[in-house]
Parts: structure tokens; sequence; C-alpha cells
């Protein structure tokens, strides 16, 4: 038989020293990563108003909970508490600890993380969103879809200072999003730090064979000079799959 994902992902985090997070309904087409997601062209949005969390729901969220902004922190910790001491006086069986973070995926946290990680238990980047965030470009518009790299400055700056972040205070950081699901982005972000991944099924080979042979220290010290100074006329992807080549990469 074939084996389960879950056996598939441990193997593949004691062959690589990368966790990895999938989910069996992901498709090619990473239907998994979209969640709600707003038009940019159209100027919809998802504010404080429109998001709702029954008591019903918040007593389901026994494992993690991800409130989106700083200010909503605490309200939404106090919220999981009073949940959670509702369960215990009913005798229900909790687990041990309760870890509440937060998806990183507007940038405005980029400027509030060192309020927000004295908070939370980890950081979880959303890195579909946050990319087409900082560009004001809907990802889901094949028309301005070409106008934008993920593996470029701007982003690769933001998620070195998100993983620096976790890094420093010991927090877990991990990637929600389709970067990782191709090898030269997943190369990216091991040089950035990362070391928790989400991948869809398919992408879980070419990755993992490209893993297996990444001197992860190697591909830092190119990548993090790249970052640091203005990329010039030849794109940090291109460096990066030039990097890939010399070391005998597949991407």
């Amino acid at each position: 038989r074939e084996p389960a994902l879950t056996d598939v992902a441990q193997q593949f985090k004691e062959d690589t020293g990368i966790s990895i997070a999938y989910d069996e309904d992901v498709n090619d087409n990473n239907e998994y990563f979209t969640k709600i997601r707003p038009n940019l062209s159209q100027g919809d949005g998802i504010g404080r108003d429109g998001f709702v969390l029954t008591d019903w729901m918040a007593s389901r969220l026994i494992n993690q909970v991800d409130p989106p902004w700083v200010q909503e922190f605490d309200e939404a910790k106090s919220l999981v508490e009073r949940e959670l001491t509702h369960l215990r006086r009913h005798a229900h069986k909790l687990p041990d600890r309760v870890e509440v973070g937060t998806m990183v995926e507007v940038p405005s946290l980029l400027y509030q993380l060192d309020e927000l990680i004295e908070r939370v238990d980890f950081l979880s980047v959303g890195s579909n969103d946050l990319v087409q965030f900082l560009y004001a470009i809907d990802r889901g518009n094949t028309r301005v879809a070409d106008r934008f790299d993920a593996i470029s400055a701007p982003v690769l700056r933001a998620l070195r200072d998100i993983a620096d972040m976790g890094h420093k205070h010991k927090k877990p950081v991990t990637l929600c999003g389709e970067l990782a699901s191709k090898p030269v982005g997943a190369l990216a972000l091991v040089a950035l730090g990362y070391r928790s991944l989400s991948l869809t099924p398919s992408a879980m080979g070419p990755v993992k064979a490209m893993l297996l042979d990444l001197d992860a220290a190697k591909a830092e010290a190119m990548l993090r000079p790249l970052i640091n100074k203005p990329s010039g006329s030849v794109s940090i992807r291109k460096q990066l799959e030039e990097f890939a080549a010399a070391e005998g990469l597949q991407l």
C-alpha cells in the first residue's frame, strides 16, 4: 500500500530536519491555502466586524488559535481561556497546554512584531496573503499575476524579519502557503531560517530531494547579503537558481 501522509511527513522530518504540514484535500491548485481573500481590485476587505467567533467555535479551538491583530490578541486569548474554564467545569478532557499564536499575513503586523512576540506562543506566516498585500495586487487576477515575484527583496526581507524575531525570542515560526511547494521557494525559506513549512502532497518529493542535497548554512550565507542590498538588474530568483545549479540542486 502507499504510505499514509502522516508517515511521509514523519519520514520527511527525519531525513531533512524540516517539519511539514499538509492536508489530504490539498490539490495542486493549492485550494487548501485559499481562504477568505479580499478582492483587492474591488476594495473588499475583512475587518473586525466581519469576523465572528461564537462560544461553540471557541470551544472547538483547543489546539491553536490565530487572532489577526495585536490589539485583539489579549481579548482573543481571554475568550479562549473563558471557554477552557467552561470546559474544565464540565469535566471535558483538555490538552495539557493550549498554544495561542497568530497568523502574520497583514503587512502592518511587521511593524508590531516587537509587541506581538511577547504575547504569542508561535507565529505562522501566511505567505499567500502577505505577498499580495505587500504588492497591493490581487493574486487571483490573471491580468496582474505576473507583476510581482514572491522571491524578491521586499518579500524576503519581510520573511527574514519575522523569522529573526521568532528565533530571537525562541518562539516557533512556521510558514503556511504555497511558497514552499516549489523547490526554489523552499530553498529561500530554509536559507532564511524556516524549519516548518506547508507543502502540497505532490511537492513533497521534489522539495525533499532538494533539501537532502542542500547545505543550509551555505545557502544562508549566499542569500542574506543579497536581500540586504539592492538586487540590481539580476533578480534574486535568478541568483538562487544559479546557486542551485552550482550546488547540483534540482529545482
